[in-house]
């Protein structure tokens, strides 16, 4: 957020709920990299944040 202030940049923090976290479940891999037909950008950050640990991380979306 301190970031944002100084950069100028604006930024969205996206809700994740226990419904998007399902969508990642997979019965083969780890995890799957793509959910369903929709909340792509808040599916691929649950992928990452899978192997962030506990280091900070941010998923930047250019439009």
């Amino acid at each position: 957020m301190q970031l944002s202030k100084i950069s100028g940049e604006k930024y969205c923090r996206l809700p994740i709920y226990p419904e998007h976290e399902k969508m990642v479940k997979s019965e083969i891999a780890d995890i799957k990299n793509q959910g369903e037909s929709f909340c792509g950008t808040i599916i691929v950050g649950l992928f990452i944040r899978e192997f962030m640990e506990e280091r900070s991380w941010l998923h930047l979306l250019y439009l």
